[in-house]
């Protein structure tokens, strides 16, 4: 009841130490059920636009060359950093690390959504990417991934308002991405 007022559309919500855009609400007389996703979701907000045609017979569409950092660099500077429109621009969000991926990549992208286009790059590189929350400088980290599983024994855990420990959250429901991923166990032995 202290942060229901907190509880609106396009909020970003602290939930056990993960970040959550809010992005639907149902309400009736005794709960409140948010839907959302976590900060990369951010992406799915911009479609990516185009300004001058640099290379001949590609009118439309935004060309980009060079490592696929670069790249995706150049994508999210357009499109959501920096927009040539600023009503576009993702409020605090910054570059904070690039991995270089391939060293020659390229990309054409025409009103594709920005999460699609850094996710094809990154796929294609074997790079992976992530939006974090720098709470002390009131900024959001964009950084590209190599070779790092960010996935198990996170230590860093700041002061979280929303959480079941603290009994104001009924239940959550979290559903996360993961592909490439086996867990076995094989056991032998009489009568195993």
């Amino acid at each position: 009841e202290l942060f229901i007022e907190k509880l609106i559309e396009n909020v970003l919500l602290n939930v056990d130490n993960d970040w959550f855009v809010v992005n639907n609400i149902k309400r009736d007389e005794k709960q409140i059920e948010l839907s959302g996703t976590d900060l990369n979701g951010w992406l799915d907000l911009r479609i990516t636009v185009f300004g001058k045609t640099q290379v001949s017979g590609a009118e439309g569409y935004d060309v980009v060359k060079g490592t696929t950092g670069e790249c995706i660099n150049h994508y999210m500077m357009n499109n959501a950093i920096s927009p040539t429109d600023k009503n576009r621009k993702l409020p605090r969000l910054i570059i904070k690390q690039t991995s270089q991926g391939k060293k020659d990549d390229s990309y054409m992208a025409r009103l594709q959504l920005l999460s699609e286009v850094v996710g094809n790059l990154c796929k294609n590189a074997t790079i992976g990417y992530e939006i974090s929350a720098d709470v002390e400088n009131n900024q959001f980290l964009f950084k590209t991934i190599v070779g790092t599983d960010r996935s198990v024994e996170q230590n860093n855990r700041p002061y979280v308002i929303f959480s079941p420990t603290y009994g104001n959250l009924l239940s959550a429901t979290y559903e996360r991405g993961n592909s490439d991923l086996l867990n076995a166990i094989y056991a032998t032995g009489a009568g195993v």
